[in-house]
């Protein structure tokens, strides 16, 4: 497609077995050029989405109906409606997140783990952006990364300020 890459970065897995991926290099509101790709199985490569501020992470939600993206330097997670075909329509602001966000999980009740490193924590948003709680980091204000133990009982966070791996109880939905 003639078109460079300017830095990939995240990815997440369709049932279909494409891969969706973002491509944030240094795009931001200075340059809201990143694009968000999908690369089906047999190499077949889509834009999904263009112009964005950053695009940083990304998760589906569990009936892979929406794609919510991490545009870091915006403070935003826009949320897009996945047709059945993967390809994205209806895009949305979902959350804001003051100081920054740069990461994304998704448990499987659609709880929506959005980390944010100039506050030091990670929110915890139901399905329709409603803050349910919020996991504060005792060490250090720059939590990078998170994923959940395989019972999701616990989230494990990395606090990159400080090199910290840090656990958190959650509370049942």
């Amino acid at each position: 497609m003639s078109e460079r890459f300017k830095g990939l970065n995240d990815l997440t897995p369709h049932a279909d077995e494409s891969i969706m991926f973002t491509d944030q290099g240094q795009t931001g509101l200075q340059d809201p050029t990143g694009p968000v790709w999908r690369l089906h199985k047999d190499g077949h490569l889509n834009k999904l989405i263009s112009t964005r501020p950053s695009p940083n992470d990304l998760v589906l939600n569990t009936a892979q109906t929406h794609l919510y993206v991490a545009m870091t330097r915006s403070c935003e997670v826009w949320r897009f409606l996945v047709r059945p075909d993967a390809f994205v329509a209806k895009a949305q602001w979902f959350a804001r997140a003051p100081a920054g966000l740069v990461g994304l999980a998704m448990d499987t009740v659609d709880r929506l783990y959005i980390l944010n490193p100039g506050h030091g924590c990670v929110w915890v948003m139901d399905p329709h952006g409603v803050p349910l709680h919020r996991v504060q980091s005792q060490t250090g204000r720059m939590t990078t990364n998170c994923g959940l133990t395989p019972d999701e009982r616990s989230l494990v966070i990395t606090e990159s300020e400080t090199g910290s791996i840090l656990i958190s109880e959650i509370p049942p939905p």
